[in-house]
């Protein structure tokens, strides 16, 4: 990932404040995307929620949460239970891949032959034999699982971002009313929708009804992996909290991402 260089900690704060007042929107609750800042003015993504992996995530969110409980579900009833549940709350399943994985040919579409490997770090860290016990899922659960989402491509809204990992920090976004685009002039961010996620997480979990799954154990895995894919892909980076519940935004840095 290349780093910018923002100098003191002063300089960071105020990109962040300009980013936020010029790049702050309307929630909408018709999609989802990942946290990558790499998804610019995309209209289709715009104002949808940012959470780690898009809709994939929750895939690997249920594989943890059924290893943990030492449940006997196999990839792809993870898989299906979880597109058929974000289905039925009104998304259209969402990931990406990027460029570098899956080159657009010259008309530029993009032909997936495999999701194997794919462009979403969230994803490919958890592909990686060496983290697959930090993401709590072994890589041939990882690898059934993405098999079964190419399988459903057709209802699957798979998105191919161009270029390489710029951002700046970490946004996470406390609100349900608004969140910010990831880019905004030469600026980029990634984002999370912290308070939106947990309330769709909350949601999916009553839609999936899998009995021994409580929301505690799916919200642990979760975090966890969001975690370990900012460890892993973003190291060093700033945090900040962004809440935008009023019309007057509060920004704090949080931290650094270790």
């Amino acid at each position: 990932m290349q780093k910018r260089s923002l100098g003191d900690q002063s300089q960071l704060f105020a990109v962040v404040q300009e980013h936020v007042k010029n790049a702050t929107v309307e929630a909408t609750n018709e999609n989802s995307r990942c946290i990558d800042g790499r998804y610019g003015h995309d209209p289709a993504y715009m104002g949808s929620m940012a959470r780690p992996g898009g809709h994939f995530g929750y895939v690997m969110a249920l594989l943890a949460a059924s290893n943990a409980e030492g449940l006997a579900m196999s990839s792809e009833e993870c898989f299906e239970r979880v597109h058929a549940a974000v289905t039925n709350l009104g998304h259209r399943f969402s990931m990406h891949t990027d460029h570098a994985t899956h080159p657009p040919d010259a008309e530029g579409c993009t032909h997936c032959a495999s999701y194997v490997p794919i462009g979403c770090g969230h994803i490919s860290k958890a592909l990686d034999p060496t983290h697959a016990r930090t993401y709590q899922v072994p890589v041939s659960e990882m690898e059934a699982a993405l098999a079964s989402a190419h399988d459903k491509n057709g209802s699957i809204a798979m998105t191919n971002l161009p270029g390489s990992h710029k951002e700046d920090a970490l946004l996470i976004v406390m609100s349900t009313e608004r969140t910010v685009l990831p880019q905004f002039g030469d600026h980029s961010f990634f984002v999370y929708d912290a308070w939106r996620d947990h309330i769709f997480m909350e949601r999916l979990v009553a839609e999936l009804a899998v009995p021994g799954i409580h929301a505690a154990t799916f919200f642990e895995a979760a975090n966890t992996q969001l975690n370990a894919t900012m460890r892993l892909v973003a190291p060093e980076t700033p945090v900040f909290n962004l809440d935008l519940s009023s019309n007057r935004p509060v920004i704090a840095l949080a931290g650094v991402m270790r």
